[in-house]
């Protein structure tokens, strides 16, 4: 049987902290800089529309700053 693994959505580079990082990450490959595996897609689609982009980027951005509502998913636990 597989392990199992729990990943916070948005900790893009798997480093177990959400930071500016990981938001830098999703921006390159919302621009094709870089591929992301099966996993670090789930990790970073944090508005869940299926897509890698800017949005994604955005709301893993507000969540580091801090103090807005919008994150979508960000911060949450997911098992991969």
């Amino acid at each position: 049987m597989p392990e199992v693994n729990s990943k916070i959505i948005g900790d893009v580079n798997d480093d177990g902290y959400i930071t500016v990082a990981d938001v830098t990450l999703v921006q390159k490959a919302s621009v094709k800089l870089t591929t992301f595996t099966e996993e670090q897609n789930t990790l970073a689609d944090v508005n869940g529309d299926g897509r890698i982009s800017m949005l994604d980027a955005t709301c893993i951005q507000k969540y580091v700053v801090g103090g807005y509502s919008d994150t979508g998913l960000v911060g949450q636990t997911v098992t991969v």
